[in-house]
């Protein structure tokens, strides 16, 4: 008899759709865990620009400081809890650095494959009663999404500083067509308009010599899926978006944009996100600061297009509004575990 795969929800969508507030009641209600898949709030001190879980759930309180929230990213976020639900993918490397693709398959796989033991350990020492058991993959990464769940290979090449340094003063049109002469294909695997993304496949070819879409490969899957999308009309989320900006700015963006900026300026992987970059270009004296926000805003929806497009071509994904749909499906999915 074949060995029964590990179930894994995974939530995707874009931004602000409403992932988040959807994989918490989900966790709770199917006694579940969180494993956010986001390319910026693995940035540690990056909290509030991020929207991560619990910078937002601290906007009901009275200006929250960017400091407080630092102090309780480093708590809560990594192994912590937040509301109950425990939660991994958080804070995980410092905005000086990079994180791949691999690199976050390899973490979420550690998290997944973790024995029930420790788990028990970590949340009850006496009893498994109350022990977490259902993953759920939450983001609108999907690169990182679909390295877990269609257990992708990816080129074994280390990061090279220098030549992304090189690459990272050119324009994100030299570069696309760069790769595509290098490897037609690549445009496949590749977000084309994510200048990190395209660098990256740059700096694979440059050291295996051989097309990057060669080596982004699928194997055997490794976990029992249920793929969700949170499904909203364009103008309702482009709405959504607008009003997390406004929030964002409200929670003290500003604040904690100026305490980055003295550490890092704006050459560092974690400051080239939306919001940050942006305001980066206000320090500079290239935007006003309501420019700068305004940039913000169609940063984001800009972004949502661009996941939109990328979960669209996955046939797999239920398309949901709300908690009770996902229940509908999440009940017999989960009836065989």
């Amino acid at each position: 008899m074949s060995k029964k795969l590990q179930k894994l929800i995974a939530i995707v969508g874009p931004t602000a759709s409403g992932k988040t507030d959807l994989a918490f009641a989900l966790a709770k209600k199917f006694n579940g865990y969180i494993i956010c898949a986001d390319s910026r709030t693995i940035y540690k001190e990056m909290n509030i620009g991020t929207a991560k879980p619990f910078a937002s759930r601290m906007a009901h309180e009275t200006s929250p400081s960017p400091l407080l929230l630092k102090e309780r990213g480093a708590n809560d976020s990594r192994t912590g809890k937040i509301e109950g639900i425990e939660h991994y993918g958080l804070d995980l490397i410092a905005p000086t650095e990079y994180f791949s693709a691999a690199q976050f398959k390899e973490y979420a796989e550690s998290i997944i494959d973790m024995p029930l033991l420790p788990c028990r350990d970590r949340v009850n020492p006496v009893s498994t009663k109350h022990c977490s058991i259902i993953p759920f993959l939450v983001g609108g990464t999907g690169l990182y999404i679909s390295a877990v769940v269609d257990n992708l290979s990816f080129p074994d090449a280390p990061p090279n500083n220098n030549f992304r340094k090189e690459k990272e003063v050119l324009s994100i049109d030299t570069l696309v067509n760069d790769l595509l002469k290098k490897d037609p294909d690549a445009q496949d695997v590749v977000d084309l308009k994510n200048k990190r993304r395209v660098i990256r496949a740059l700096e694979c070819i440059e050291h295996t010599g051989t097309a990057f879409s060669r080596h982004y490969t699928q194997n055997p899957q490794k976990y029992d899926v249920l793929l969700l999308g949170v499904k909203r009309d364009r103008k309702e989320l482009y709405d959504r978006i607008n009003t997390r900006v406004d929030e964002i700015m409200k929670q003290g963006f500003l604040e904690e944009f100026e305490l980055l900026y003295t550490t890092y300026r704006c050459a560092v992987p974690g400051m080239t996100g939306i919001g940050y970059r942006q305001f980066c270009l206000w320090k500079q004296g290239k935007l006003s600061l309501e420019q700068a926000i305004e940039k913000f805003k169609q940063g984001d929806r800009n972004l949502a297009k661009r996941q939109m497009t990328w979960f669209k071509r996955d046939n797999r994904i239920h398309w949901i509004n709300n908690t009770q749909q996902a229940s509908c499906l999440i009940e017999p999915f989960l009836s065989s575990f």
